[in-house]
């Protein structure tokens, strides 16, 4: 189904759209499937991005239309197409208002994966107007914190050196500490790999409390676990505060949870 007369329109100019500031722009590089028209696909492409299916429905109203993602852009030569994404197309977090970034990735790249009419589709770049990027919330740290960590500059305080211990697995407390020691001695930061986790040959408290011994003032280090129980996850957490409290002030620890 041809729905290009709905979510394409070429007249739209890039520089009106960033100057308008009311929709977040997302540059493809896009190839339809063979006997498929190039703005037909961009088109349905928008469509499975924002309102629209592969099917007309009888539920939609006017207001539904104003929120339709919309090709502006083609250059099929180049494999180019772009969309304009409405500000409101974008869920924001209910518990303070906030743009989130898994409601950017589900519409812009999650709706349109697995397509009939395309070939292959990849973004290759986006622009955020500010009025959005203000709804995002900003991290809680960043690398100023790390230098103030290790003395240096909170501005330009240079290069951080940083390392996953490896192998990923099979080292023990032991073995584990004393990698991580030699490479403090000319490095700055240490992560485990996410697949160490509380193995019998390796039990976390025992690792943890090895590497808090062989931790070098004022060097950082931090630990990524995921966890399919959010209390396993926390769990994990406080038994790395236990063990390294004499050391907290440069040690992190991220919890990925599996959904």
């Amino acid at each position: 189904m041809d729905q290009s007369n709905r979510y394409a329109d070429l007249s739209l100019k890039e520089a009106d759209l960033i100057a308008g500031g009311q929709h977040i722009l997302c540059a493809y590089k896009m190839k339809p499937k063979a006997g498929h028209g190039y703005l037909e696909a961009a088109a349905h492409f928008a469509a499975e991005s924002s309102t629209g299916t592969n099917v007309e429905v009888c539920t939609t109203d006017d207001f539904t239309k104003g929120v339709d993602a919309l090709v502006y852009h083609i250059d099929p030569a180049n494999e180019d197409m772009r969309i304009a994404y409405p500000l409101d197309l974008f869920d924001r977090n209910i518990t303070d208002g906030r743009m989130m970034m898994v409601s950017f990735l589900t519409l812009t790249i999650g709706n349109n994966q697995g397509m009939g009419d395309i070939e292959n589709a990849k973004m290759i770049d986006f622009y955020v107007p500010r009025r959005a990027v203000e709804l995002f919330d900003g991290p809680a740290k960043d690398i100023s914190d790390l230098w103030r960590i290790l003395g240096r500059p909170v501005k330009d305080g240079g290069y951080i050196c940083g390392t996953i211990i490896k192998p990923k697995l099979g080292l023990r407390p032991e073995p584990f500490a004393r990698a991580a020691y030699e490479f403090w001695l000319g490095g700055d930061f240490i992560k485990n790999d996410e697949p160490q986790g509380n193995q019998t040959f390796a039990p976390l408290k025992k690792t943890r409390k090895s590497t808090c011994s062989a931790t070098l003032t004022g060097h950082p280090s931090s630990r990524m676990k995921g966890s399919s129980l959010w209390r396993r996850s926390f769990a994990s957490t406080e038994a790395i505060l236990a063990k390294m409290s004499s050391c907290l002030a440069t040690c992190g620890s991220f919890v990925a949870r599996s959904l």
